[in-house]
């Protein structure tokens, strides 16, 4: 490979293309190309290799300052993530609850400071908004690169100073995180997402590679450089093909995305040639523009939709990507990069960005600003978002552990295991021993955990600590044997058991559990399945309130049954099979939460639901009545 300094390498704007055009592709039509998101890892490796490219020829020329670097990292990275930040937040203003802007003016924050995926890790857990719902979340990734450029080019001076070869702290740096990575990837797969460090081996892969060829005297012949690039195309085809969202990642399967490097390494090999074609290199040179505007415009066409929006208007948020982010290419990326005063510029973006951040700081502590018209319209809707009254079991030892435990008239227990389908009625469970002048006969354990099914063999994981929800489902059978348990209730996503965990060794063992429950002298009672919908989301309840010109529309109070309910009625024609052959009872939600086969969305303008699946606290403690049968 020959020496590249001061060469403009069109490849390596056609592997940006590929990148961008991956996860644009990934975030608009996610089953067109299921693993379009390791696009994001070409990228991390891409600003590896360029930024250590950039800092060894500046050290070997001795023009290296950490000023002039980061005065070179804000004329790049400042211009366009300013002016989506500004934008964001004013269509925010109009359009986002209380809630949501609380969030975004966070996530604004965050992404100002060079820490949003720090943030975003925070917030990761059962109960977090969908992801598509954050229109900053994409800032993850500028988060893990800009980290990296806070401590990279430290290690690489001190090398230099010290006169040590910076490439084995690169190769150590890689391996560690490589390590780090594939640990995390299975054991705590939301930190091995965001965290730096399960990322900085893709990054230091483009860096070793900067230093390989730092000498001028090439490290391979042009027959090599072909079979190298070969290679890496190769790698990363079958990374975008085969990957999907679940695998452990980035983990060993980061390694294909990662074969970027070798293209990079294949300079004038055929691939390469093919990257350098007109139409990519124009792709490659708005890329980044074109992915700070892409999500932000898909993720608000569906908060204003309160549903992911057909495919027309997928497909026209991004043609409104590209032609914003040429406009901001041509219009604000060019004019400051080219500009003569290049302190003052970096001076002024500084500031306008921590203009931008405190903006973001203000919203995030005024609770969303509150006083603006469409936050005062749906305090009540922002409100049932957070309306839930249940902490989780925890799993020690395999004992379950934080069980919520109340007094009756008898010792008798009842037992309630389930996901958070069990967790949401616990509120009225709960109101019913406050209430002295009838207290309930049984005693009752409530031990549910949100995101485990009540059901063996899913391979879930529930919460940071990780919890295998297998081993849940065991240590919750296990307490129910107890002699002071006299009543088993179960509920929980029965339908997510039934579609994707219903193999019949599973099955089998379910009905094996409770027959041997029944065969111990105890009630096993099944709730079944309760309404759910997006409709019902106060989000998407909200809908005719985001309207930014007005001539708003009253809310949909009611939805029909028939309209939400069969996909769960096909399934509970198979939880009542199972019941049966285990001579469980099964209690219906349904005649209790829709009446006359109407299902309420609002009661007295105020949304029952915390999201399009949970009933808020507040509604089941006045209205889930069919619980106090179960206790007394």
């Amino acid at each position: 490979m020959q020496n590249n300094k001061h060469i403009y390498r069109p490849d390596i704007d056609g592997l940006r293309a590929i990148a961008v055009i991956s996860v644009v592709i990934f975030h608009a039509f996610p089953k067109a190309l299921p693993g379009g998101f390791v696009g994001v890892d070409i990228f991390f490796v891409i600003s590896g290799y360029l930024i250590t490219q950039i800092i060894t020829e500046n050290l070997r020329n001795g023009t290296f300052t950490f000023a002039d670097f980061y005065s070179r990292r804000i004329r790049r990275i400042f211009p366009a993530l300013l002016i989506v930040l500004a934008c964001c937040l004013l269509s925010g203003w109009f359009m986002l609850l209380a809630d949501e802007y609380k969030q975004l003016g966070k996530h604004t924050l965050g992404g100002a400071a060079s820490v949003a995926n720090l943030v975003l890790w925070s917030e990761s857990g059962y109960f977090d908004n969908a992801s598509i719902t954050k229109p900053l979340l994409h800032l993850w990734s500028l988060g893990v690169e800009e980290q990296f450029y806070l401590a990279w080019p430290f290690i690489l001076y001190a090398m230099w100073r010290l006169k040590a070869k910076a490439i084995y702290a690169a190769v150590a740096l890689a391996g560690m995180s490589f390590c780090f990575s594939i640990y995390q990837s299975y054991h705590l797969p939301v930190a091995a997402f965001y965290s730096p460090l399960t990322r900085t081996w893709e990054l230091m892969a483009g860096a070793i590679l900067a230093m390989l060829s730092a000498d001028g005297k090439g490290i391979m012949s042009r027959a090599v450089a072909t079979v190298t690039s070969g290679a890496g195309a190769l790698m990363v085809l079958t990374g975008l093909f085969i990957t999907r969202e679940g695998m452990p990642f980035p983990g060993w399967i980061g390694i294909l995305p990662v074969g970027a490097a070798l293209i990079i390494a294949g300079s004038n090999a055929p691939p390469n040639r093919i990257l350098s074609a007109r139409p990519l290199v124009f792709v490659g040179l708005i890329s980044y523009p074109l992915y700070l505007w892409h999500w932000p415009l898909l993720s608000f066409a569906t908060i204003i939709e309160g549903q992911v929006p057909n495919h027309t208007v997928r497909a026209l948020a991004v043609v409104a990507a590209f032609v914003l982010a040429y406009a901001t290419y041509l219009y604000i990326e060019r004019p400051v990069r080219l500009s003569q005063d290049k302190k003052r510029s970096a001076i002024l973006l500084f500031t306008c960005m921590a203009i931008v951040a405190a903006a973001g700081a203000v919203i995030y502590l005024s609770g969303g600003a509150t006083s603006r018209p469409i936050a005062k319209a749906t305090t009540a809707f922002s409100e049932a978002k957070t309306d839930w009254d249940y902490e989780p079991t925890k799993l020690e030892n395999g004992q379950i552990t934080g069980i919520h435990k109340s007094d009756g008239r008898s010792d008798d227990v009842v037992l309630f295991i389930g996901d958070s389908l069990m967790s949401q009625y616990f509120p009225r469970v709960k109101a019913l021993y406050q209430d002295e002048d009838h207290t309930p006969r049984y005693s009752t354990w409530y031990a549910s955990r949100n995101q485990c099914r009540p059901w063996p063999g899913t391979g879930l994981r529930s919460g940071p600590e990780n919890i295998n929800c297998d081993d849940y489902y065991t240590a919750a059978i296990q307490l129910a044997h107890a002699d002071k348990v006299k009543r088993v209730v179960l509920a929980g996503n029965w339908t997510s058991a039934l579609s994707q965990y219903a193999r019949s060794e599973n099955v089998e063992q379910f009905v094996a559990d409770l027959r041997q429950l029944k065969h111990l002298g105890k009630e096993v009672v099944i709730i079944g399945m309760p309404p759910r919908s997006q409709l019902f989301s106060p989000a998407s309840a909200a809908k005719p309130f985001r309207n930014p010109w007005g001539s708003h529309e009253a809310p949909d109070t009611y939805v029909q049954q028939a309209a939400i309910g069969k996909l769960d009625a096909d399934y509970g024609a198979k939880l009542h099979d199972i019941a049966e052959q285990a001579a469980a009872r099964i209690v219906d939600p349904y005649p209790v939460l829709c009446p006359n086969r109407l299902c309420p969305v609002l009661v007295n303008g105020a949304p029952i639901y915390s999201d399009g699946t949970h009933l808020r606290a507040s509604f089941v403690r006045r209205n889930a009545v069919f619980m106090d049968e179960l206790v007394n």
